[in-house]
């Protein structure tokens, strides 16, 4: 016996094994007798002779072994002293190390141990954890107890709001605690969840989420029908996994692969195309139709999301999509049927929700994920082509930036509507109501409300930092960039405040990753400021973007990936600051770049993204930059012609002006864009073939929405300035002001 771990005085630890003591032989042939005296109901296993023989000679493996002493070393041992009390959970905690290098886990020796285990826990105040690690095992790993998936299903709103549109809170609650969803199913969620409810966050840990997401892809791969659903929701799971871990890619691409194939072959983008023919079809009822619609969208905003960031190929084209929004938000979450549930606060909500009255149905807003997605996807797809050659001249590009910026408006005022534009301290709610159903009640319109907000933003910036890129062939205007880099450079800030909102009123366990990647373009906005030479406002912007950091590192445990976004915003930084050195060849110039520059040292390009993303960089490289050299930005400098009728030119300086500059017929009124009511859409007008026009005609005044727009879903409103609120809404609002607000 190592003295030197151990210090017991019974004479009868006569051995160690894995660095724990074992009692003798005789003491080993007496436990084995007491035994199913103490433990009744889990010794009717024991068959006597061979029980006593194996266990005494220590024949049994040592998992089973450690987790029987667990169970009964007391029963040998005279004393009862701290000390033996924590070599009952080094025991317990030994025997589940070693279950788990098993290879093989078909040896019902694994499951008797585990129960053992478990009576270690009902016996003795031990570490909880042991005993929800060997509460289950099925196909091979374990499952935690009861209690624990409850736990995970009150989480798992509030750490994946979008992923859980399909959620019917007291169904599903009930379902996932008592494991009556398909296996596959279980351990898609688990993978996405485990960590949440789970305190340590090892390498195996880790592992142990890998582990879920392969076995649930290996079932669903074993499936004959793949018309459920559930396939297509469970592989959306799998794939927040890889969003938020660093796992192996295989995993994703094969989750998005069994996805796509069921949405095609059970044709559900076109679920509504005919509801009743469907209806008689397959004998579905209303909740059965709504339950396949928000499947769909939780698909559609993860292919909309890989498109928005990786510029992946996108299946299903909007104008094929015939899905209804989501709509009834309150009755569809917490109504329907459900039997078995003991939960009396589930089945009040249940009741309150099948019977409802106008007074206490909350506003819906899970449509508004749909539509900020989807304007998110029309606006990445203008700004990845907006530079080419082949897509749009300087007009149609003009017209189709007015258009977004408008959308934009109409979508934020929406979100007013619906949401609110505050955000109150709601940290004391998860004190109040912890793991209660009515925590998601009272969090969950702030929640989505800066999902929703932190989206905007990004897709904001996303859209005037294509104002910002250098094309030779097109004409530039000095206050048009100005302009764009205030509008980011406000945005950047106000994402920064919702960040820190969010990481001081909701709590690390229920913290979600979404919220971190859409905060991208804003930290790499901020770090342009980096180079600037005016100590003032070099360390307020650089301030700004460390408060970002911060919060970033403050989502480690949730999210492995957070340090991946910091390594590539250095990236980031280190081609700047690169180019910067260059640019100080150019110092004869950057009295021109003044006009360009939010102040008077802002002087040099800032790093812009030319197709797409700043991530779309990764396939492109460099070559998706704009330039950042100063000389090849202004281009070549010709003194200044005046031979334009309707002049809106900058001069710069010197009677100087950048050859090519942007000219606008300001007596073009913004209704001119639009047509006079409102366009809102119906969901059946997203199965009108119709895609967007390359325009090659020049600005006309009578043109048409319709003639330019991707379908998509849009909310009644104009566009707002978060800087002048107040502004009236009327016919005199020119295109100029909206390109140039400051």
């Amino acid at each position: 016996m190592n003295s030197n771990q151990f210090e017991y005085s019974n004479s009868f630890f006569t051995d160690t094994i894995h660095g724990l003591p074992i009692p003798n032989k005789q003491k080993l042939k007496e436990l084995s007798l007491i035994l199913p005296h103490t433990f009744p109901e889990i010794m009717v296993p024991m068959r006597l002779p061979e029980f006593t023989n194996k266990f005494a000679n220590k024949k049994y493996p040592y998992y089973f072994i450690f987790a029987v002493l667990a169970a009964g070393i007391n029963y040998i041992n005279p004393t009862n002293t701290e000390d033996d009390k924590e070599l009952e959970t080094k025991y317990a905690t030994k025997s589940i190390e070693l279950m788990k290098k098993e290879t093989d886990i078909s040896d019902p020796l694994i499951i008797w141990a585990c129960v053992f285990i478990v009576a270690v826990y009902s016996n003795r105040i031990l570490d909880i954890k042991l005993d929800d690690q060997a509460i289950d095992t099925i196909h091979g790993l374990p499952i935690p107890n009861k209690q624990k998936l409850k736990e995970l299903s009150l989480i798992l709103p509030h750490t994946f709001p979008e992923i859980m549109v399909p959620m019917r809170l007291p169904e599903f609650t009930n379902k996932f605690a008592n494991k009556k969803y398909p296996y596959y199913f279980i351990f898609a969620v688990l993978a996405a969840g485990i960590n949440y409810i789970n305190p340590t966050n090892t390498e195996d840990d880790k592992e142990l989420e890998t582990k879920y997401a392969t076995k649930s892809i290996e079932l669903m791969k074993k499936e004959t029908d793949i018309s459920d659903p559930l396939i297509i929701w469970a592989c959306v799971f799998i794939v927040a996994v890889y969003s938020n871990r660093i796992l192996d890619i295989k995993l994703d691409d094969q989750a998005i692969d069994i996805a796509t194939m069921a949405v095609k072959k059970t044709r559900l983008y076109q679920l509504d195309l005919n509801k009743n023919l469907i209806k008689f079809k397959y004998g579905y009822t209303e909740d059965d139709l709504e339950f396949r619609r928000r499947v769909w969208w939780v698909y559609y905003f993860q292919i909309t999301g890989n498109y928005i960031f990786n510029g992946n190929f996108i299946t299903f084209e909007q104008r094929d999509i015939v899905v209804d929004l989501p709509r009834k938000d309150f009755k569809y979450r917490y109504g329907g049927s459900f039997g078995g549930c003991n939960d009396e606060k589930l089945k009040l909500l249940n009741y309150i929700a099948n019977n409802p009255s106008d007074e206490n149905i909350p506003t819906d807003f899970h449509y508004l994920i749909v539509n900020t997605y989807s304007l998110y996807k029309n606006i990445t797809s203008f700004v990845t082509k907006r530079w080419r050659k082949d897509r749009f001249d300087e007009d149609g590009a003009n017209m189709r930036l007015v258009l977004y910026i408008n959308q934009l408006y109409r979508l934020k005022e929406k979100m007013d509507e619906a949401l609110g534009d505050g955000f109150p301290n709601i940290i004391d709610k998860y004190v109040i109501y912890k793991e209660a159903p009515k925590l998601l009640l009272e969090t969950e319109v702030h929640i989505i409300n800066h999902l929703l907000r932190h989206t905007y933003y990004s897709m904001f910036i996303c859209l005037y930092q294509s104002e910002l890129v250098r094309d030779h062939d097109i004409k530039i205007r000095p206050e048009r960039v100005k302009s764009a880099k205030q509008q980011c450079v406000d945005a950047s800030i106000k994402q920064m405040e919702l960040m820190e909102w969010y990481s001081q009123n909701i709590p690390i366990e229920y913290q979600g990753f979404p919220h971190i990647s859409w905060s991208l373009n804003s930290l790499l906005s901020l770090a342009n400021f980096f180079l600037i030479q005016d100590p003032s406002l070099k360390e307020k912007h650089t301030e700004y973007f460390n408060r970002i950091l911060s919060v970033y590192k403050s989502f480690d445990k949730n999210s492995d990936v957070v340090s991946r976004f910091l390594t590539f915003v250095n990236y980031i930084i280190k081609i700047k600051t690169k180019a910067s050195g260059n640019n100080k060849e150019h110092e004869h110039l950057l009295n021109k770049m003044k006009p360009f520059g939010i102040s008077e040292h802002d002087l040099e390009p800032w790093i812009i993204p030319k197709y797409g993303l700043f991530l779309h960089s990764f396939c492109c490289k460099d070559s998706n930059f704009s330039t950042l050299d100063i000389g090849e930005y202004l281009g070549e400098i010709l003194p200044a012609i005046n031979t334009i009728q309707n002049e809106t030119i900058l001069d710069l300086t010197n009677n100087f002006e950048i050859k090519k500059s942007i000219v606008f017929d300001t007596s073009f009124d913004i209704d001119d864009f639009f047509h006079e009511k409102t366009f809102v859409l119906d969901p059946s007008f997203l199965m009108v073939n119709r895609g967007i026009i390359k325009s090659n005609l020049k600005t006309k005044k009578n043109i048409r929405i319709q003639e330019l727009t991707e379908p998509l879903n849009q909310p009644n409103g104009t566009l707002e300035n978060e800087h002048n609120s107040k502004r009236k809404k009327n016919k005199d609002i020119r295109v100029e002001s909206l390109l140039n607000e400051d």
